[in-house]
């Protein structure tokens, strides 16, 4: 494998206007092969260059302006720091996608670059979120805490199975207690005893990370906040905060449900409609919230979380009961984060019954601002197709959205609500979650008419 530069003739230049630059590069862990294209896609340079700082600033020298995209790998991010502070316009490309889109039968370093450049002058790179780099810090050292308690994990199961090899039984036996690590010394058996100094050694290094990340967790507000939350600890608190980056980028609670691998797979065609398994997403985020899932409905029997866990499970095996749970919870997480309210045990503010602050559904919502407001001025026509209103009250700033198919008409508090309008609507939102009253009309607004 060459780590030299490359010679100078190896490189096809063409002269390019500024402002007309679109590269892709190729990373590699030693070296990067680039090509730059104009806006008509004709390469006007080309080369490979050594995957360090000199070899950036040799094979960019005069670069004031470009549109770069890289693929996403071991070797990315000093790549992409590089580039991002020299001022270049740099996408981190999805590698799965990537190919998708231009999948080709001959794979070669040159290909490869060609088709980067093709994907960003056509605006059609499917970009990766890239987060700052306090988030970057904060995933590494929880992704660090992860992997050396899998690693300690392992070497547990390595005893046991020397253990079994020999027929020793240890059932009704705390083996990782110290009166259980005393009585596997005392067994004389080599592996187990150079097994329990490695475990050691992890357990030093785990809690000494531990500490780190709890003096982290409590200088984080968002930390604070999710750890009002029964079942979630300091270390789950911020793996799902480094996870997640920013809340702002997810417009929804279904797409960062979608986003940590929490929605059931679809296969749908015509009028066959298949759901499946989950899949995809973020494994350290979906086995996090998981966890804290099973210790929320073991340890918050009256909240709304476990109370939905348990009707489920009475219908639904245990383990599909667990990941709905854990879907329902990243939603109170979303509005937790998106509010920066703390976690309500009982869905409600303790104080104000049913207020539409708390964690409602949106048509529970409205529902109860027909009984405690009086909607009277009707501001505009929001979908006619719909029928669809908004009307404000007159003693305070709430709004209402009246539908002609979801939500009944504005009537007096002491009035009975119809049969129709206590059932359950249809198209209603499901998430039981913290939303405030203009999300809830934002939500409505795009409700379609049931079919007639």
């Amino acid at each position: 494998m060459r780590l030299a530069l490359p010679p100078q003739d190896n490189i096809i230049q063409k002269e390019v206007r500024k402002l007309d630059r679109y590269v892709g590069i190729d990373v590699h862990q030693e070296f990067c092969h680039a090509t730059v294209q104009d806006e008509t896609g004709e390469v006007v340079k080309q080369g490979e260059f050594a995957n360090s700082p000199k070899g950036f600033e040799e094979f960019f020298d005069g670069f004031d302006e470009a549109k770069i995209a890289i693929e996403a790998g071991d070797a990315w991010q000093p790549v992409y720091d590089w580039l991002d502070e020299n001022g270049l316009d740099v996408k981190l490309a999805h590698p799965h996608k990537t190919r998708i889109i231009a999948e080709v039968k001959i794979k070669t370093d040159c290909r490869d670059s060609e088709a980067l450049a093709d994907l960003v002058r056509a605006d059609l790179i499917p970009e990766v979120y890239v987060p700052c780099e306090g988030r970057r810090k904060l995933r590494r050292i929880a992704k660090q805490r992860g992997k050396l308690v899998m690693e300690r994990t392992k070497f547990k199961n390595r005893i046991r199975a020397e253990l079994r090899k020999r027929g020793i039984d240890v059932e009704g036996r705390s083996l990782w207690t110290n009166s259980g690590k005393s009585w596997l010394r005392e067994l004389g058996i080599d592996q187990v005893t150079d097994f329990l100094e490695v475990i050691r050694t992890l357990n030093d290094r785990i809690k000494r990370l531990e500490r780190k990340i709890k003096n982290i967790a409590g200088e984080l507000k968002e930390a604070r906040i999710l750890m009002t939350i029964p079942g979630v600890s300091y270390y789950s608190a911020l793996t799902i905060i480094a996870e997640i980056a920013t809340i702002k980028r997810f417009p929804d609670s279904g797409k960062l449900c979608s986003y940590a691998g929490l929605i059931p797979s679809v296969r749908q065609s015509g009028s066959k409609e298949i759901h499946g398994s989950i899949t995809g997403g973020r494994p350290l985020l979906r086995y996090t919230l998981t966890q804290c899932a099973l210790n929320h409905v073991n340890n918050a029997k009256n909240s709304h979380v476990n109370k939905f866990y348990e009707k489920l499970r009475r219908k639904k095996p245990k383990k599909l009961a667990l990941i709905a749970a854990a879907r329902k919870l990243l939603k109170v997480i979303y509005w937790m984060l998106k509010l920066g309210e703390e976690f309500l045990g009982e869905g409600i503010r303790p104080e104000v019954p049913n207020s539409h602050h708390g964690v409602v559904t949106p048509s529970e919502f409205l529902r109860n601002l027909v009984h405690r407001h009086v909607f009277v001025e009707l501001v505009h026509h929001v979908n006619p197709l719909s029928q669809i209103d908004v009307r404000v009250c007159k003693n305070c700033p709430c709004q209402i959205v009246e539908s002609a198919f979801a939500v009944p008409a504005p009537i007096p508090p002491t009035a009975r609500l119809p049969r129709r309008a206590r059932e359950r609507p249809r198209n209603r939102i499901e998430d039981t979650v913290h939303r405030p009253p203009i999300e809830a009309l934002s939500a409505l607004q795009n409700i379609s008419p049931p079919k007639a």
